[in-house]
């Protein structure tokens, strides 16, 4: 069991910054979710073979890596874009009359802030009905 302890992934979770994501998740597919220490440092015991990881934080585009396990440990460095919460709300166009019904669908958990705002943009509709479903 100790010489397992020496084969898998770590490494540090930042934005492109270099400022630490302190706190994300990192998911391994088939396997347990961890959280990265508040400095933004992770590590998962994995056996050999090929393994998908995700990384997420609040603020941040999730980002995808897979990675072979063999017989050492395998360094992988996440940098996590920003994401773009203003742009959403500055790309939002209405056209025609009547109800209008929206749906978004495929956003990830820590880029949820421009959407909030679209929802709560004023519209001047007679029926309006927008909300966002965390």
């Amino acid at each position: 069991m100790l010489e397992m302890a020496h084969k898998g992934v770590y490494g540090l979770v930042t934005d492109i910054n270099g400022k630490p994501a302190g706190n994300a998740t990192i998911a391994v597919e088939q396997g347990k979710t961890i959280r990265a220490t508040s400095a933004g440092e992770y590590w998962r015991i994995l056996p050999p073979g090929k393994h998908l990881l995700t990384a997420e934080a609040p603020g941040l585009e999730m980002e995808k890596f897979e990675v072979e396990v063999k017989d050492v440990l395998i360094r992988h460095d996440f940098k996590l874009k920003t994401c773009h919460d203003q742009d959403i709300t500055q790309s939002i166009i209405m056209r025609g009359t009547g109800r209008v019904r929206i749906a978004v669908v495929g956003i990830g958990s820590g880029c949820t802030g421009g959407l909030r705002s679209a929802a709560e943009l004023p519209l001047n509709l007679k029926e309006t009905s927008l909300g966002l479903i965390s």
